[in-house]
């Protein structure tokens, strides 16, 4: 067909690698030269400031990195319900793009606003009434939410997650202030860094019992999080993790866990007391400074490391029961007590 170049694929399909017609409201067909289209491939469009909008058919799968870079007059894009993967930085420097997923099952329409590469969502659009959309229910075939997919979408209050969904990628939900709640993603094994960062209004979450990583600063700032149950297959708590959780008052670590990262609850006001299971060896720097409310700590005779200012600025603390091999460690209380003499 004129205009599109393509790339056979392994499985008989094929995949567009380059766009050489001039159309502004381009509607790509599902079969090129007998075969069906399924990917649009790295860079495909990239730089085609001609565009405004663009429909992708049934048959597509997956979209390129960079597919539509700097597609500067590109304002609506319409996404089929096939479709699996959107790669890294797909709609980069498209200032001005909403995009339409539109899938048969949903009662709804949703639109994402971009700006400069991140995903800008401040308005969620139903298609079919112009209101916004606080409620996203994201389709059974996905497996992948990829990075800033939802970034900064400020009216977004819900979203149910399928258990298709076996990843979380990087600031996924990042920023969005008017997130209360995560539903579902029974199949999610990991949760990239800063996934749910600065979520303010996140009061609770239920990790799946296949999770086996929450990545750094997964939940920093998450100030409304008042109780977190990790499950038994997460071997750390990485750096930053639950960071500024001001409201976080029961946390629950299970034995499986290894090592407690740098700051990892910084600033968690609210949590009273704290029992590091069996297994811990080493807790981070400054992992627990800053918890105003935490009264009594147990730690596990396992622990071989552990920064001396682990618990530094938490004036409450008045009972650390210690394993018999850390009798000569730095014990925080005594700083305060000095501190109040």
């Amino acid at each position: 067909m004129s205009g599109f170049k393509i790339e056979p694929l392994e499985d008989g399909t094929c995949s567009i690698v380059e766009y050489e017609g001039e159309e502004k409201e381009l509607v790509i067909p599902d079969v090129i030269d007998n075969m069906r289209v399924t990917k649009i491939g790295d860079g495909a469009f990239y730089c085609r400031p001609e565009l405004t909008s663009v429909t992708l058919p049934d048959s597509i799968i997956s979209i390129g990195s960079l597919a539509f870079y700097y597609c500067g007059s590109l304002t609506s894009i319409f996404l089929p319900e096939s479709l699996v993967y959107i790669e890294e930085d797909a709609f980069e420097c498209c200032p001005f793009l909403s995009v339409y997923v539109r899938v048969s099952s949903w009662a709804r329409y949703a639109a994402i606003n971009r700006e400069g590469g991140w995903t800008m969502g401040r308005h969620l659009i139903d298609a079919s009434s112009g209101e916004e959309v606080t409620e996203v229910i994201l389709p059974d075939s996905l497996e992948y939410i990829g990075e800033n997919a939802f970034a900064c979408c400020s009216s977004l209050v819900s979203v149910s997650i399928p258990d298709s969904v076996e990843h979380i990628a990087f600031r996924a939900f990042y920023y969005c202030r008017g997130l209360t709640s995560v539903r579902g993603g029974g199949g999610v094994t990991s949760i990239g860094d800063a996934a749910f960062a600065y979520c303010p209004s996140l009061v609770s979450i239920s990790f799946p019992a296949g999770l086996t990583w929450i990545g750094m600063s997964a939940f920093c700032g998450c100030k409304s999080l008042t109780s977190v149950t990790i499950p038994s297959g997460v071997s750390h708590i990485h750096d930053y993790a639950f960071y500024g959780c001001s409201s976080l008052s029961s946390i629950e670590i299970p034995e499986g866990v290894k090592g407690i990262g740098l700051c990892a609850f910084y600033g968690c006001a609210s949590l009273i007391s704290l029992f590091v299971p069996d297994g811990v060896t080493c807790i981070g720097d400054y992992a627990f400074r800053g918890c105003t409310s935490l009264t009594s700590v147990t730690l596990p005779g396992t622990i071989v490391e552990m920064d001396p200012l682990a618990f530094e600025d938490c004036p409450c603390l008045r009972s650390i029961q210690f394993p018999e091999h850390m009798d000569e460690w730095e014990d925080p209380i005594d700083d305060f007590e000095d501190e109040e003499e």
